[in-house]
């Protein structure tokens, strides 16, 4: 994908060394609510809790708790203005390559959301408390030299997290395993492609999309891809594939991304394909800094609507 014309042509835009970058303005200014619709706790990986979470919500008018396959959260609190779920999946981008990615569905009523998914809803640690086994007895077959650490053991629940920061302690496992190491999200995504000997079987871990849109869909809500921008090397394909199960992607993602590229970019793709948009900070923990908004949002403000539409649905 590449920006149209017309918007590279915008005298409101900074540009840097070639690129366009974000203008920090208020939402309001281009008539749409202040919004978060990515916000993780306690009950996933995150660190708000039901006596912190009006911090974030008193700084939006509208927002969403999408914890990790998980709807914990909704069990404590139901006065949410859009029920929310960050579900684990993967995209099949050709015959036996299959590539992890992440949805959000919002909207829905919780508890035929359960009735659909079940144990998928049962939180990260089963599925990556399975991944982290198989994916040191493969290391151990490689030859691969690391501490047998438990999950979460660097505070982070999860598998390929805990196992890359033992990883990178040994010089020797970089001749083993090369550039998957550079990065732990380089190491997350390579290890998992389908040619790579540490591929996990992601079909006996996650639903499929299908799955899932069948289950948002029977439970009253919408579909999302989160954050496009972040499967490397194999973005177009993603969405190519996850386009037609989707109602919309998370056009605008993480408030300390400088770029706006991209986010303008999925914007204008959700508006040729008649996609909803989303936006939200994938807020974890520490300090909390609501999104920024290039002021050129206020032209792509009609794939927000579907927020108002949501806000008085039964949540329960």
């Amino acid at each position: 994908m590449c920006l149209p014309t017309h918007l590279l042509q915008r005298t409101d835009l900074h540009t840097q060394t070639g690129s366009l970058f974000l203008t920090p303005t208020t939402i309001q200014e281009g008539g749409i609510v202040l919004l978060d619709l990515h916000i993780h706790t306690a009950c996933s990986d995150g660190r708000l809790t039901m006596d912190t979470i009006g911090d974030v919500a008193s700084q939006n008018e509208t927002w969403s708790v999408t914890d990790h396959d998980s709807i914990d959260f909704y069990r404590k609190c139901g006065n949410v203005p859009i029920t929310g779920v960050e579900l684990s999946s993967y995209a099949v981008l050709g015959p036996g390559d299959l590539y992890p990615i992440e949805v959000l569905a919002y909207g829905f009523h919780t508890g035929r959301l359960r009735e659909k998914l079940g144990h998928h809803l049962d939180g990260i640690l089963p599925t990556q408390t399975a991944m982290l086994a198989d994916l040191k007895e493969k290391l151990h077959h490689m030859g691969a030299v690391f501490d047998d650490v438990p999950l979460g053991y660097y505070g982070i629940p999860y598998a390929h997290y805990t196992l890359y920061e033992t990883l990178v302690r040994d010089p020797a496992n970089r001749s083993i395993l090369g550039p998957v190491l550079s990065s732990a999200d380089h190491f997350y995504y390579s290890s998992l492609a389908s040619d790579s000997p540490l591929c996990v079987d992601l079909t006996a871990l996650y639903p499929s999309l299908g799955e899932i849109r069948s289950a948002v869909i029977d439970a009253g809500g919408l579909l999302f891809l989160a954050h496009p921008f972040r499967y490397l090397g194999v973005e177009a394909k993603v969405l190519a594939y996850a386009t037609s199960f989707m109602d919309g992607f998370e056009c605008i993602h993480n408030p300390t991304a400088t770029t706006i590229y991209r986010p303008l970019t999925l914007l204008e793709y959700c508006s040729r394909h008649r996609l909803w948009a989303s936006a939200g900070t994938d807020y974890h923990s520490g300090q909390y800094r609501t999104l920024a908004y290039p002021s050129l949002v206020e032209e792509y403000s009609r794939l927000f609507a579907w927020t108002r539409n949501l806000n008085t649905r039964e949540t329960r």
